[in-house]
């Protein structure tokens, strides 16, 4: 249940009143200097409260910024595999490589992927999975040698299947985080 602070001061007030009455004190009118110890201890729940409801939205608000982080990560490798068709090589593309490479380490490989775990449910993890196994085949085709150490050409049909289907999950981001990503829930009574 969640009070407003208007209801919360009213209730402190109430409590009081019934306090007063039900003891009997406000008949003894000798007794007035417990008073202040009422008000006082009722105005320490009050900021009991306080404190318990920005504890509550700091780590609401701090595990919203990890998942949108990993968000934008799993958005960038998709963007990067998706408009390269294929991993971007270092030599040729250095910084789309590292920005992918760091994405990545981020979200579906090493300890980004172990983080995901915590962050969201099944239906997200199973497509962190699914993008984490397209890249690394992605990476594992990407350059391959002959027996004279020429470059061979990869199977472009393997490739164009992983491609589609990260696109295909790209598409599908959206609507997969808005759950975990939705602010509005939070604030509506």
């Amino acid at each position: 249940m969640k009070l407003e602070f208007s209801e919360l001061i009213i209730l402190i007030i109430a409590g009081i009143v019934v306090l007063l009455i039900g003891s009997g004190f406000l008949y003894w009118k000798d007794k007035l200097e417990i008073l202040p110890t009422f008000f006082v201890a009722e105005v320490a729940a009050g900021f009991s409260y306080l404190a318990y409801y920005n504890a509550r939205e700091k780590f609401r608000l701090e595990l919203f910024e990890k998942r949108l982080e990993s968000y934008i990560n799993f958005y960038d490798v998709c963007e990067l595999i998706v408009s390269y068709g294929k991993i971007p090589d270092p030599k040729d593309y250095p910084k789309d490589h590292d920005v992918l490479t760091m994405a990545a380490s981020k979200s579906i490989i090493g300890d980004g992927r172990h983080l995901t775990y915590f962050l969201f449910g099944d239906d997200v993890k199973s497509k962190y999975v699914e993008v984490s196994e397209i890249y690394e085949r992605l990476k594992s085709r990407s350059v391959k040698y002959d027996v004279h150490g020429n470059i061979s050409k990869t199977d472009d049909e393997e490739n164009t299947k992983d491609i589609v289907r990260v696109f295909q999950i790209q598409r599908l981001l959206p609507e997969l985080f808005s759950k975990y990503l939705n602010m509005k829930s939070h604030y509506q009574r």
